[in-house]
């Protein structure tokens, strides 16, 4: 729609500036103000086009009308339409003697008027023609146009409407180019965004090349990382099968071991009791000897003295018998506890044989008759690693070891010694450490009660100067590592090394896996320690339980 009113403007504007030109120039070119009336007879034609010829009579024109000079001929004819509405043409006779018509009034020149150099024109004009046009066609009808007279003003109105309408054809082109470059623009713009485009798409494709070669990478290594764990899966499983070889056979060779200790100390103890026996032997036959020759000799004295000198008077001298060696008590005797051995007279520490009246076989314990006030049955001691205290119940409830070295008296010889009627017994605990430093508790009271209720432990009562770490374990039920007996959720004497009266699990922890020089780095704390002296970490240097009649 801009285009074509585009158009009309560009026809309207070259029609006014030929008007101007043909209006306004002469001969020498000056502007002249003539005055012309025009009468114009036009005939109407049958045409089969939509648009009429109208034929102008020139005689007429000359005679009778009289045209503006400022105005064409051919403006005047573009305003005329016949009743029909149709365009009104002018035909090329007409045209010509119009041209001698303007030549003849001195208005044209033989150049001006020339066809080969003046431009014609056809006016299509619209349909609707304004009411006021001067312009009324009719069958056989004179047409007479008369214009008004037209001055320099006019002119220079015509020239300001020309200058307007440029103006507005400029604007019209200007956004003709405007519409035509926003296309182009858009064009451009899109053309960039394909290429942005374009560019993250091989930059995407890239990175997603990238990605699945790391991706691969990171699948042959999670494959060479499923096979090696495989592999180390299967080196597990056949060193924990060794483990369990091993810890089987571990286990018999400490049974057998366990056994071989066991008869070594039977074999001694029968050898130690034969040794007395035959040193008892010895000191009798030698007292009898002794009592033989004293008699012997008082027997032959007299009667020395009497055949010796018969003259003498009879003296008679009576046998003075030589008073014999007092017997050294036996070491087996009836005694309950070594407090009675300590009051039949023995100072030196060793080991002794107790008949109590629960037991039918004699008890052989080992006597500290040393230590003030004395008479103390010792039920455990720890001087070094020789002997393993991780045991099972069986052994704890026997006892193990050797009395004259590292032993554990065992259970049921503990329970029938602190539970003898009205007697009541104190445990002494005896401590050092690796600087030779020593320390000592006591409890004045202490019972161990029978196999139905585990053993379990009594104590009460503490003094000393190595701190209370047994109160924690009192009223506990005896563990070891086949018969958990301790509240906790698993087996402490799996954890500390050794059987123990375990709560959750050791503040004190006596019979634990013997450690030398002091410190030690273990998984658990399964070291001989007294927690309040040295602490858990601390493994002790040698320790020893011991009990006595309270006084």
């Amino acid at each position: 729609m801009q285009l074509r009113r585009l158009l009309f403007t560009l026809c309207i504007v070259c029609g006014l500036l030929c008007k101007i030109k043909a209006a306004n120039t002469t001969n020498n070119g000056a502007i002249k103000d003539p005055m012309i009336e025009l009468e114009a007879f036009a005939a109407p034609r049958e045409n089969t086009d939509t648009s009429r010829s109208i034929d102008f009579d020139v005689e007429a024109l000359q005679s009778r009308s009289i045209v503006d000079s400022n105005e064409d001929l051919m403006s005047a004819a573009s305003k005329k339409r016949d009743v029909h509405g149709n365009v009104v043409t002018i035909s090329e006779g007409n045209r010509q003697s119009l041209h001698r018509f303007y030549v003849e009034r001195g208005q044209l020149t033989e150049t001006e008027g020339d066809s080969d150099s003046e431009c014609t024109f056809t006016y299509v004009l619209p349909q609707n023609l304004p009411q006021a046009s001067r312009v009324c066609i009719a069958s056989h009808t004179r047409v007479r146009a008369v214009t008004s007279k037209t001055t320099n003003d006019n002119l220079r109105e015509i020239y300001n409407q020309v200058m307007v309408a440029k103006s507005q054809m400029e604007t019209m082109q200007n956004e003709i180019v405007r519409e035509r470059n926003i296309p182009s623009r858009e064009f451009a713009a899109l053309k960039r965004d394909v290429n942005y485009l374009k560019q993250e798409s091989r930059v995407g494709n890239e990175r997603i090349a990238q990605l699945h070669t790391q991706l691969m990478h990171e699948i042959v290594h999670k494959r060479e990382n499923r096979i090696e764990f495989g592999e180390m899966e299967n080196q597990l499983l056949n060193h924990t099968i060794k483990y369990y070889m091993l810890r089987d056979q571990h286990g018999r060779l400490q049974q057998a071991h366990t056994a071989l200790q066991d008869q070594v100390s039977s074999l001694e103890d029968q050898l130690a009791s034969l040794r007395r026996t035959v040193e008892a032997l010895t000191e009798r036959s030698n007292v009898e000897d002794r009592n033989v020759a004293s008699r012997r000799e008082a027997e032959t004295t007299p009667r020395t003295l009497q055949t010796g000198n018969s003259k003498e008077p009879n003296i008679v001298t009576p046998a003075v018998a030589t008073p014999a060696t007092p017997r050294r008590p036996s070491r087996a005797g009836s005694y309950r506890d070594c407090e009675e051995v300590q009051k039949r007279g023995f100072t030196e520490s060793g080991i002794f044989a107790l008949r109590l009246p629960s037991m039918a076989r004699k008890m052989r314990v080992w006597c500290d008759l040393e230590q003030d006030p004395g008479g103390w049955i010792i039920i455990q001691r720890r001087t070094g690693a020789e002997l393993s205290f991780q045991r099972n119940m069986a052994s704890y409830k026997k006892g193990f070891g050797r009395l004259r070295g590292d032993f554990w008296l065992g259970l049921e010889n503990i329970h029938k010694l602190t539970n003898q009627g009205r007697k009541n017994y104190k445990l002494h605990v005896d401590l050092e450490d690796w600087r030779g430093k020593k320390t000592f508790v006591e409890y004045r009271s202490f019972r161990v009660d029978n196999m139905e209720s585990g053993y379990r432990l009594r104590i009460a009562h503490y003094s000393g100067n190595a701190g209370d770490s047994l109160t924690w374990h009192n009223n506990m039920a005896f563990t070891t590592k086949d018969v958990d007996n301790d509240p906790f959720d698993r087996n402490c004497a799996t954890f500390h090394g050794g059987g123990w009266w375990y709560n959750t699990c050791a503040q004190s922890n006596l019979n634990g896996i013997y450690y030398k020089g002091g410190h030690y780095r273990s998984e658990y704390l399964d070291g001989i320690y007294w927690s309040d002296w040295r602490g858990g970490t601390y493994s002790l240097k040698s320790v020893s339980m011991k009990i006595r009649p309270t006084d």
